[in-house]
């Protein structure tokens, strides 16, 4: 029997939500079918955690979701009201038979409707063949007991079906609707999904729920059913959450990173994630202590991942057309598929990594004066310049290398895995303030956006050259170097510098 307002808690509506709520119950009145009307899932778990939430979610008790979006036009085509457009995403006849969900806007706020449901899983396969359910069988079927509420909206009820949501949701615990093993068995992204609900709210995984995820047929079925592109999805969710650190590790403890982050079958190792976690929790310390703002969205995206793989940077394998590429590139793309921007940033990160930590015995010194010479700026603004607007990210990452945790990973086996240093926290935070100031001391911070005072026609010009080419390239790589080496200067000094230049040299 359903529990409803288990922990005497409502559900607190704003005026936007309760003229939705209005008009719905008023479109299912006029359709005369006497649908009950439910929101499921996030919505209500993160209402009564006090939260907003804009992912309305309405389950139908007896009807399609196409069906009762059309009664809500017929409703606001009776009152003299605008219609909306009506997007359907389409079931497929040969698996769900009755998963269709119909999305439309109302009030400007984006409403889904979908039919309770029931489902059961083929073997091999992740995607349940459904029917008509009940509200019992609709919220069994969910990942977990915090998303398995309803509130009801012609009652005006929270209903929990499970009987466990409310008190899971008050404790704080992480639970599956049935006994985790067959949750999991039915669909192992569920596994990836309880890891990120945990880090995303500091909860606790209920008893049993770890035991299971470490089982070898629900590690197995992980690895077979659920495809790449799912994967990274709840991963990358997982690396843009304020809570990370706490999910790798519970990819660990769940024998499931490997998995996850799989690196090409000829690579030999095969134990490397207690190694990355632990680069990750440094990098994670590091960040936090240098605030907020000392990296954008996007740089801490992939300043994330590409300390993550830190350890793995050494490690190649034969990719496409007998080239040698990166298992770093082939874990963010193929293993994950996420963007290959994505991929290629965290292999530019640790490719200038080593070369960054090499300026650093001149960038700062023992007397705390960096070397301002020519050569030094020349060297430092031409890495900037590679680096673009990640070039702070790489910093960091340069620093880190300083901990024996980030060592790369060569054998096939590892035996002890070392833990970072506490002191490397404080040091790796020293380093990159000293360096930075550095780079600020000599007028390099934003080198990645320095422009040639001569374009490339005018430098064709003053060469005597017809087209482009090779020379071409090398007299603009030349003037940029001149202009790092000489800021105070103009146009007028480079052009009289590179006519001087080249007619020696030709």
């Amino acid at each position: 029997m359903a529990r409803t307002n288990a922990t005497g808690r409502k559900v607190e509506l704003n005026e936007v939500e309760k003229e939705v709520f209005e008009l719905l119950l008023a479109a299912a009145k006029g359709d005369g079918k006497s649908t009950t009307l439910r929101c499921a899932g996030g919505w209500v778990r993160d209402k009564l955690m006090g939260k907003t939430s804009n992912d309305i979610d309405i389950a139908l008790d007896n009807v399609l979701g196409k069906e009762f979006a059309d009664a809500v036009n017929a409703h606001l085509q009776a009152k003299g009201d605008e219609q909306h457009h009506v997007a359907v995403i389409l079931s497929n006849p040969e698996q769900s038979k009755h998963l269709e969900t119909a999305r439309m806007k109302i009030l400007g706020e984006w409403i889904d409707f979908v039919n309770l449901r029931a489902e059961s899983y083929a073997e091999n396969s992740r995607i349940p063949t459904m029917k008509f359910g009940t509200p019992l069988e609709d919220a069994i079927r969910r990942d977990l007991t915090i998303n398995a509420l309803f509130y009801n909206i012609n009652q005006g009820i929270v209903e929990d079906f499970t009987g466990k949501g409310m008190d899971d949701l008050q404790n704080q615990t992480i639970r599956t609707p049935l006994p985790p093993k067959k949750t999991f068995l039915d669909d192992p992204l569920r596994v990836l999904r309880a890891v990120r609900y945990r880090a995303r709210f500091h909860f606790q995984y209920a008893d049993g729920l770890l035991e299971a995820a470490r089982e070898d047929d629900v590690r197995q079925a992980l690895s077979d059913k659920i495809s790449r592109e799912r994967i990274g999805v709840e991963v990358d969710t997982l690396m843009k959450s304020w809570n990370p650190v706490q999910g790798v590790k519970d990819f660990c403890d769940m024998n499931i990173f490997e998995i996850v982050f799989a690196v090409p079958g000829e690579c030999l190792i095969k134990r490397y994630g207690q190694r990355c976690s632990q680069s990750l929790e440094l990098a994670w310390e590091v960040l936090e202590k240098l605030g907020e703002e000392y990296l954008t969205p996007e740089e801490r995206h992939v300043f994330l991942y590409a300390a993550l793989l830190l350890p793995l940077r050494n490690q190649t394998h034969m990719g496409p057309k007998k080239k040698v590429k990166e298992a770093t590139y082939h874990i963010i793309r193929d293993s994950l598929k996420l963007r290959t921007k994505d991929a290629e940033a965290v292999v530019l990160l640790h490719n200038h990594a080593q070369k960054f930590k090499n300026l650093f015995a001149v960038l700062r010194t023992d007397a705390g004066v960096p070397d301002l010479s020519k050569s030094t700026r020349i060297g430092t603004g031409l890495l900037i310049r590679d680096l673009g607007h990640l070039w702070r990210a790489c910093l960091v990452i340069a620093a880190l290398l300083q901990d024996p945790v980030t060592c790369p990973i060569e054998k096939a086996d590892i035996g002890k895995e070392p833990l970072y240093k506490e002191s490397s926290v404080k040091e790796v935070i020293e380093v990159c303030k000293d360096v930075e100031s550095s780079i600020v001391a000599l007028g390099l911070r934003e080198a990645w956006k320095l422009k040639p005072l001569l374009d490339g026609k005018t430098v064709m010009r003053l060469l005597g050259m017809d087209k482009g080419g090779p020379r071409l390239g090398v007299a603009m790589a030349a003037q940029m170097e001149w202009q790092l080496a000489n800021p105070e200067k103009g146009a007028e000094e480079c052009t009289k510098w590179l006519e001087e230049m080249f007619a020696q040299n030709s």
